[in-house]
Formats: C-alpha cells, structure tokens, sequence
C-alpha cells in the first residue's frame, strides 16, 4: 500500500482543521474553546478586546465554527528588581498583563514587593491559535506588561514583547542553552522546557528601563484535538503563514 506523502498529510490536517463543516441542518457550532484563564480559581480572564479596546471580536475573530489548531499555554513565573512606586521607592504591588491579539489575561496582585512571584494555579494561560487569524500573529507579538496597582489606577513599571518566530528560541536567560534550532523544545509539559528571563524595557519617557521578567512558553492540545501533527510541524506552519506572501505583492514599476 502506497505512503502518504508529508507534505500532503500536514496539507490534509491543516485543512481540516481549518475548514468549517456544514451539516444538513447548518453550520455546526463547537463549544467555543475555554483557556486556563477562564477556569475558576485561575489567572484572570480580562477577556476579548476588540479595535481600539472596545470588547468584541472585530477583524481577528476567527472564521465561524473553527477549531484551534493548537493552543499557547503561557506561565508567568515572577519578576525581579522591579522600580518601587510605593514607601519612598522601596516597593511596588505588581501584577502582570499578558495580551495576544484579541486575548488578554492578568496575574493576581502581589502587595509590596519588587520581586514577585506567582503560583502556577494562578499565573498559567492558554491562548488558542487559529489558522484563520496566523497572519496577525506576524504583525504583533505576545506582550506581558509589569503594573503597579494602586487604590486608584495604577502605574507602569515595564513590558516586553516575545514575537512568534521567538517563542522557542528567543534568547533569553536560560532558555535554549546549548541547544540548535533543531534540539528545541516546543511542547509545554516537554522534558527539557525550561522558564526564561527577559529584560523589561520601558517605552515612556517617565520611567526607567528596570528589572525582568521570568516566564516559560509551550503548545499543548486542545481537549478535542484530531490533530496528528507534531509541534514542530504545526510551529513551522505557523511561521510559514505569518509571513507576507511575496506573490500577493504588487509589481514594482
């Protein structure tokens, strides 16, 4: 019996799972994908944020019916030598915000210190990624933002920014140390993913480029996955269609 071709199975499942099945009676509906955030006793969910913040899906909603075709599952472990905003300087209450197109979570508030840190339970996301929405990925990044919270408001103290063709093999402190591309770890639950560390850089003029970041980054299935896909493959394919086509290019002339 003759073999698939692999580049006709990673065409047959993509397409799969990208393609929305209608039925007789209409376009069938799945039970829309619920993260880590959205459980109880978790991470807060600060829900869909659509074009200039308003709430609502907006042009990065995905098609109709669309599967995940997997899902990024975010830790934010702690930060270290953050600016203090409270007590003459000498602390802050951070929390951490965490956004990705349409997607934004917050960590739980840690009250007077500048190197805080946070349970798993609390502090763990899952971002689903659809085929549909990959070439957004391309034009922004997966953004973590260190804030100070106050009675009233709260105030900056940092961020940065992990684009897609980073998120296994960023450079950051303590990740992929000794490793090539090939060697890399993609899987969540993967033995050898370990947590990196970031600097926090500061894009207002007001405050001070000042202390990291600790997080760990990985792909993990969705409850109801048919995928047969490895998370090399899948992360390839997503950084192949987050790059603009050259054909849909127009002629220079």
């Amino acid at each position: 019996m003759p073999t698939t071709p692999q580049k006709t199975k990673i065409k047959c499942v993509l397409h799969s799972a990208a393609t929305v099945r209608a039925p007789s009676g209409g376009i069938k509906q799945p039970k829309s994908y619920s993260g880590l955030g959205n459980r109880k006793g978790l991470g807060k969910d600060l829900g869909v944020i659509g074009i200039g913040g308003r709430k609502g899906m907006g042009a990065f909603a995905p098609r109709a019916g669309e599967s995940p075709v997997v899902v990024l599952r975010m830790q934010v472990l702690g930060c270290k030598d953050l600016l203090g905003k409270d007590s003459g300087g000498r602390s802050s209450d951070p929390f951490v915000v965490i956004s990705l197109l349409t997607h934004r979570f917050r960590t739980p508030v840690q009250r007077r210190t500048t190197n805080p840190t946070y349970a798993p339970v609390m502090a763990t996301f899952d971002i689903p990624l659809y085929l549909s929405l990959v070439e957004r990925l391309g034009l922004g990044s997966l953004e973590a933002v260190a804030w100070d919270k106050d009675l009233v408001g709260k105030e900056y103290l940092g961020e940065v920014a992990v684009g897609l063709e980073e998120w296994f093999g960023g450079g950051g402190e303590g990740y992929g140390e000794g490793r090539g591309k090939e060697e890399r770890v993609f899987g969540f639950k993967a033995e050898g993913n370990v947590p990196f560390t970031l600097p926090l850089i500061s894009t207002r003029a007001s405050t001070p480029s000042q202390g990291r970041i600790t997080i760990k980054l990985g792909l993990v299935r969705t409850s109801d996955s048919q995928n047969v896909m490895g998370f090399d493959e899948i992360y390839a394919e997503l950084i192949k269609r987050s790059r603009p086509s050259l054909v849909s290019v127009p002629p220079v002339r």
